[in-house]
């Protein structure tokens, strides 16, 4: 695995993309001011010329007009089609709230060179928003408070339109229990993505407190709304977990360069004391995700 940052600052959550000819790179900023950059824009956005070297410019997020929006969260970038001009444009979608039990996931749109995203429509209540799109269709993925009694979230999920509105009632995706998913508040799971490989649907999931017990596990399934079945670590099944020099890594993305894959992820780096960005290659057969080469 690749065990050095690919940025020397604070980047948790982290994401990549290619957009006009140059990469994008952002993710959960320092708690400082609730992540807000020098401009005065939220989720620090990183611009490269080649995948490689990176420079700091700025940020992505003009502050949503709801003063009380303190904590922002977990940007995601993807490439999408403009509803309204049929071209491309640059999706991300976030979580924002003013307290940590008040979050919402929402979604905005720039087709801006160095994007600057304007205005965000908020979609549900919920954290850690990941938009999968099978095809025509599309699926949003988020955490919630759990509905079963227990303390913590769940996994939930909806298909959403074109527009970014909720599809019939949410279904539930995972509400867990165990040592794994223990943290001083209740049971966690979060920080979800799905990917589409082999004809079946994979849902990378972190759990436990991303403080002092962090480790990412891969679900499959069937369809894009379940049920989804954990691969056990134990059996062989993807985990990525605390390896020296890396503590903690979890929260993770994929994006393709050609062929090849690449997962991202949040982790402490030789006992610092904040999340640092890394990516390693991701390697795939029909028993899932592999962080060694298969064969």
């Amino acid at each position: 695995m690749h065990v050095t940052p690919y940025w020397d600052g604070e980047l948790a959550d982290p994401v990549k993309v290619h957009w006009k000819g140059q990469w994008l790179s952002s993710g959960t900023g320092a708690a400082e001011d609730g992540g807000r950059q020098p401009d005065g824009r939220y989720f620090p956005l990183l611009i490269s010329p080649d995948n490689r070297r990176w420079e700091l410019r700025g940020g992505l997020l003009e502050p949503l007009p709801n003063p009380e929006l303190k904590h922002h969260w977990a940007p995601e970038l993807r490439v999408v089609q403009s509803l309204d001009t049929g071209r491309e444009c640059l999706q991300l979608v976030f979580s924002a709230g003013a307290t940590i039990h008040q979050m919402y996931t929402y979604v905005a749109h720039s087709d801006e060179d160095r994007p600057i995203f304007r205005s965000a429509k908020a979609i549900c209540h919920g954290i850690d928003g990941n938009i999968f799109y099978d095809g025509a269709r599309r699926y949003l993925y988020r955490c919630t408070d759990r509905t079963d009694g227990e303390r913590g979230t769940a996994i939930m999920a909806n298909e959403i339109t074109p527009q970014h509105d909720l599809i019939g009632e949410q279904v539930p995706i995972l509400q867990a229990v165990g040592p794994e998913y223990t943290t001083p508040f209740g049971y966690v799971a979060e920080g979800m993505f799905v990917v589409k490989k082999f004809g079946k649907y994979w849902m990378f999931i972190s759990r436990g407190y991303y403080e002092w017990q962090y480790d990412t596990v891969v679900m499959e399934a069937d369809h894009p709304l379940g049920p989804f079945t954990i691969l056990d670590p134990a059996r062989g099944g993807f985990h990525l977990r605390s390896s020296d020099p890396v503590r903690c890594p979890g929260h993770v993305s994929v994006y393709s360069e050609g062929q090849r894959d690449t997962l991202m992820y949040h982790a402490y780096y030789r006992g610092g004391t904040v999340r640092q960005a890394f990516e390693t290659p991701l390697y795939w057969g029909p028993d899932g995700p592999s962080l060694q080469p298969l064969g």
